[in-house]
């Protein structure tokens, strides 16, 4: 039965070509014409036909196709741990995002138009973010004031990753329904996503 099954291991690997390119271009590159005679005999024939010499081969590209199947099982299960490392950073900077503490500095514009911008990104320096609030607003380096209804955060996880925060008060007439409207629009943007109200 081991000997059957190092066989279509080795049948799997070698001659359907499963597995990763390169790990197979690798691996194939270990085989000479005699061996690659001998396993085709297998296929044809049968393992219990080989000589003893010729099954040695076998088990020995076996063998060798299982260390390659462990290895890029490996490599699979890693990524996948980088992936739900990376998707519990992105849940934690969302909180923070909701509770201002990762906010770099805003750009309250509540009085004219019912906005506050906050800046969170690594592209907003303090020269950046003030250059950006210039003329529109009043620029602090604390987070937007309290109170908003809701809030698009817009480029999360890019450098230019920034928050505009909606408010139902100040001069820019913002209603419920304005802000249904601006959350549908928020939503169907790419790298965008609806912050709820703090």
């Amino acid at each position: 039965m081991k000997k059957i099954l190092l066989f279509s291991l080795a049948l799997v690997f070698v001659l359907s070509g499963c597995g990763e390119k390169s790990e197979q271009e690798n691996y194939q590159s270990n085989i000479t014409a005699e061996d690659e005679r001998i396993m085709e005999k297998a296929e044809r024939e049968g393992y219990e036909y080989l000589t003893p010499e010729e099954q040695k081969v076998v088990e020995k590209f076996g063998q060798e196709a299982q260390k390659e199947f462990a290895r890029a099982e490996e490599e699979e299960m890693r990524k996948l741990e980088e992936d739900v490392n990376l998707a519990s950073e992105i849940d934690d900077l969302r909180d923070e995002k909701e509770t201002g503490a990762v906010s770099r500095g805003s750009c309250d514009v509540i009085t004219e138009g019912s906005t506050c911008i906050e800046y969170v990104g690594s592209f907003w320096t303090d020269q950046q973010m003030e250059l950006n609030c210039q003329g529109a607003g009043v620029f602090s380096k604390s987070p937007c004031p309290a109170g908003m209804a809701g809030g698009c955060n817009i480029g999360e996880g890019v450098p230019s990753d920034m928050i505009t925060w909606f408010y139902l008060y100040g001069g820019g007439e913002i209603t419920a329904e304005s802000l249904d409207s601006a959350k549908k629009v928020c939503e169907a943007t790419m790298m965008s996503r609806w912050l709820n109200a703090r």
